[in-house]
């Protein structure tokens, strides 16, 4: 059973397993790519949206103890209204040695027709005394590409 979501809980899932793996040593950059399913919503219309495409991470660890990670997602889609879709998703996390981490990511359903378009932003910060902030924003822009 697939259950629906909102286009900050895939980005945010992602951020807090790449912000929960620790620190990390020097070594050289990993690639690990996968296929992608979800289901997701169009906040501007409510139509749920079955995304299928493809999943790129790149995590670098730095010799100062930094790691960086990013993630790219695109795929395409079908909404329960008919409507076809692109989805994009764009992601970067910083781990610094003394235990801060930020994790900053951008969500795209864009419209090949005349539905609405989506967008969702988020920005996790965690500082080293365990405490964190979280930013959001989900907008309905013309414009997203």
């Amino acid at each position: 059973m697939h259950i629906a979501k909102r286009m900050f809980a895939p980005p945010l899932a992602a951020a807090v397993v790449i912000v929960s793996a620790g620190g990390a040593v020097a070594a050289p950059a990993e690639v690990r790519k996968s296929g992608y399913i979800n289901e997701l919503i169009n906040d501007c219309n409510g139509e749920v949206v079955s995304v299928a495409g493809s999943f790129l991470e790149v995590i670098q660890f730095k010799p100062d103890g930094t790691m960086i990670g990013n993630v790219t997602v695109k795929g395409a889609g079908t909404g329960s209204d008919g409507n076809q879709y692109i989805y994009k998703e764009n992601g970067q996390s910083v781990f610094a040695a003394d235990g801060s981490a930020t994790a900053q990511v951008m969500a795209r359903l864009i419209s090949k027709g005349s539905a609405p378009d989506s967008r969702a932003l988020f920005r996790l910060t965690v500082f080293p005394d365990g405490t964190f902030e979280l930013t959001t924003d989900s907008s309905c822009p013309a414009d997203v590409l």
